[in-house]
């Protein structure tokens, strides 16, 4: 569909709709929408009040309120149905949901992080593909599928309400035949594959997974209660009365909810992989700066810049920034010392330069013509704003001549040094620069050349 970026909608206090256009989901405002047709305009109100009754039914099933949400969820899938059938383009719709939003469908495994998805696809493999995966701090979601979410939500508050009616073996899919003696052995099938102790990265999910077996186990025993004396199988060859694994599930629960939360602090401690490897390349950077300047040597001029203070302003403040948007991406608070481990590598190398720069000085004693001081200084002055420019001297006297590989004379030039400082920094920059004069022919050269400045420097006294 080609459709403009205001084809969007706010609904209700969870999800914003957003029409997909191919890959991409339109950015979701909570502006009125505008430019559209009549019929778009509906098209969006009926899914929107679809997904706002689905939201209702949610809240009713985190308070078990299990005819209430059974209600709400019948009458959120009629309205997704006459809005899907009226208005096939709303099947493309897309939806952009928070992070903390659908607590109870996030609790009990039926929307998942990214995180948790490991689990469910090792041990929960029977629900992997019932599950709505999101990313940790919110996204997009079709709509499509938070139906299919619904209906699996559905389900339990069926089993719950006791209005299931058993398979009737003509192959039709009705939507109030549940086996529910499935709703003990799946379960029952899903503890037998876990054992615990598991990594910290992988509670979450084993966590949210325990709790809807846990969930659909209370749901059969309480709508057939028969089932707790009758054998169900784990799928592998181990049987147990249902009651019996109902306590196996509840009692992996218990261990999983024991653990769950003092790993997801240490978690929540962790620097996301992202930011670490970033800080890693850094460090690395930053380690080779000191190895140059505790030998003399030049080095990057945009590692001076970070190093000697101009520049490391913006540059931390950038840095901050990106951290800033990696922590939230796994919903994470970016600490107020993520960029520590930097300050404290510029402070070393700072304390070695203190103690290298007031040796050196300039080397370059040659001086500059008039002419190409000037071109040298317009050079300095568009590139490094602020630059206060001490001296330009050339490296020698000698000009270099520059030929091609048949040996056809190019131009000429001088290569040498200029002496400035810059704003809010302690020593003075040398930086090398090539003046380069064009040859026009008849041994002659351009009278006016141009500059190619290094990209090395050094901090030097400034004499």
């Amino acid at each position: 569909m080609n459709r403009s970026a205001a084809n969007t909608v706010a609904v209700a206090a969870a999800v914003t709709l957003a029409v997909l256009l191919g890959s991409a989901v339109a950015p979701a405002h909570a502006a009125a929408v505008t430019r559209q047709s009549a019929s778009e305009k509906m098209a969006l109100d009926a899914v929107s009040g679809a997904l706002k009754k689905a939201e209702e039914a949610e809240s009713l099933f985190g308070q078990q309120k299990w005819a209430d949400a059974l209600a709400a969820f019948d009458e959120a899938d009629k309205q997704f149905d006459r809005a899907f059938k009226r208005f096939p383009q709303t099947e493309n719709f897309g939806a952009t949901i928070g992070p903390r939003e659908f607590p109870a469908a996030r609790k009990y495994g039926f929307v998942i992080t990214e995180n948790a998805r490991f689990a469910f696809q090792r041990y929960g493999t029977i629900f992997a593909n019932n599950v709505l995966v999101v990313p940790v701090a919110g996204g997009n979601v079709s709509v499509s599928d938070l139906r299919k979410t619904w209906r699996d939500m559905r389900r339990v508050a069926l089993v719950f309400s006791g209005k299931a009616v058993p398979f009737n073996g003509n192959g039709t899919d009705e939507p109030n035949e549940v086996d529910v003696k499935d709703f003990v052995q799946n379960p029952f099938g899903v503890a037998a594959d876990i054992e615990l102790p598991v990594p910290d990265d992988q509670w979450e999910g084993v966590v949210a997974l325990l709790r809807r077996c846990a969930l659909m186990v209370e749901a059969a025993l309480a709508a057939d209660p028969k089932l707790a004396g009758e054998t169900v199988g784990d799928g592998n060859g181990h049987l147990a009365p249902g009651a019996d694994a109902k306590k196996k599930v509840l009692a992996l629960l218990a261990e999983a909810e024991a653990e769950y939360k003092p790993a997801e602090t240490r978690l929540a401690a962790e620097v996301p992989a992202n930011v670490q490897n970033d800080l890693n390349r850094v460090l690395g950077d930053l380690n080779l700066v000191l190895e140059r300047v505790n030998n003399g040597s030049y080095y990057d001029v945009g590692d001076a810049g970070l190093v000697g203070g101009h520049g490391r302003a913006a540059y931390l403040a950038n840095a901050r920034k990106i951290y800033g948007e990696m922590y939230a991406k796994e919903a994470k608070t970016l600490p107020a010392d993520v960029l520590k481990p930097l300050t404290d590598k510029i402070a070393e190398i700072n304390a070695v330069i203190d103690r290298k720069a007031p040796g050196y000085t300039f080397e370059a004693k040659v001086p500059a013509p008039a002419g190409i001081a000037a071109t040298v200084k317009a050079a300095v002055a568009k590139h490094y704003a602020g630059a206060q420019i001490a001296r330009v001297a050339l490296d020698g006297a000698a000009w270099n001549t520059y030929r091609t590989d048949l040996g056809v004379i190019t131009g000429r030039g001088r290569d040498g040094r200029i002496l400035f400082k810059m704003p809010g920094e302690k020593w003075s920059r040398s930086l090398l620069f090539t003046y380069i004069a064009d040859y026009v022919g008849g041994g002659k050269y351009s009278s006016s050349g141009r500059v190619g400045l290094g990209n090395v420097t050094r901090f030097e006294s400034g004499k």
